[in-house]
């Protein structure tokens, strides 16, 4: 086995969230109308970690959640930007966006953020 394989299965072995993905895909209608519709691209393995603290806004009547947090999984899910992920942390189900997707030979990082009117 190899370094980067025996990091990989170190890192791997730290997953203990699951995400499931879904993707935004484009098509014409029969109208010639322009739809975004999100697919379903099945569940995986990660690990969920904070980056910033989360802010909460306050309005007449309701808050916003908002803060950004960092996804680890495996090099091989195939993500884009603005892609949504839900994600089981720690026993809570919640929603993110995925931003642009730094992969390495190991593993690959993806900066998320979470936004929600409470």
């Amino acid at each position: 086995m190899s370094v980067n394989e025996r990091y990989r299965a170190a890192l791997e072995r730290r997953y203990a969230d699951e995400a499931t993905l879904y993707l935004h895909e484009k098509s014409v209608d029969a109208d010639g109308i322009m739809r975004t519709q999100e697919r379903e691209m099945g569940t995986f393995a990660c690990r969920l970690s904070a980056v910033q603290a989360a802010g909460i806004a306050r309005d007449v009547g309701h808050q916003d959640i908002d803060y950004n947090a960092k996804l680890f999984c495996a090099p091989e899910i195939d993500m884009g930007m603005g892609d949504r992920l839900m994600i089981r942390h720690e026993g809570m189900e919640r929603t993110y966006e995925a931003g642009e997707a730094f992969v390495y030979e190991t593993h690959q990082e993806v900066p998320l953020r979470r936004k929600q009117r409470a």
